[in-house]
């Protein structure tokens, strides 16, 4: 029997979704998952690139928030729902390449932005190739800022 998942976990602002638990099961996404993945390499030319990185805001600090710094929220009591921008982000910031100035931005859905906003999730290059941008996993050795 599969276990119940427990929303242990948190997003970038720190908050907790207790609702993350109510899954069919702990395997529900992976089982999906696997089947799109079949689906997708029916279907499409290439994968796109997925790159371990960190936005780079005006003053060169670097984010994993597109919008810049989160610390003004907080998820509990008392409860600040107001987010001051520190961004939006001017470049990003790859470990091994340095400092990238993107061409445009994507969305989650992988459409072109003008600017980065909440749902940039990457950024496109001169010659119009999507990249995706995983600021989730840790860097060893991440600088505090960068130069834009």
């Amino acid at each position: 029997m599969a276990k119940n998942p427990t929303a242990s976990g948190t997003d970038r602002f720190g908050c907790g979704h207790s609702d993350d638990s109510e899954a069919v099961n702990d395997r529900a996404a992976d089982i999906v998952g696997q089947a799109l993945v079949g689906i997708l390499s029916r279907h499409a030319t290439s994968p796109e690139a997925v790159v371990v990185g960190r936005y780079v805001l005006p003053d060169g600090r670097l984010s994993r928030n597109p919008e810049g710094t989160t610390d003004t929220i907080k998820c509990t009591p008392p409860t600040d729902t107001t987010f001051v921008s520190d961004g939006p982000a001017a470049a990003v910031w790859a470990p091994g390449r340095g400092v990238i100035h993107p061409a445009g931005w994507i969305d989650l859905l992988s459409r072109r932005q003008s600017a980065p906003d909440r749902d940039t999730r990457g950024w496109i290059d001169a010659s119009g190739r999507r990249h995706w941008l995983d600021v989730f996993a840790d860097i060893a050795g991440q600088p505090r800022t960068v130069k834009p």
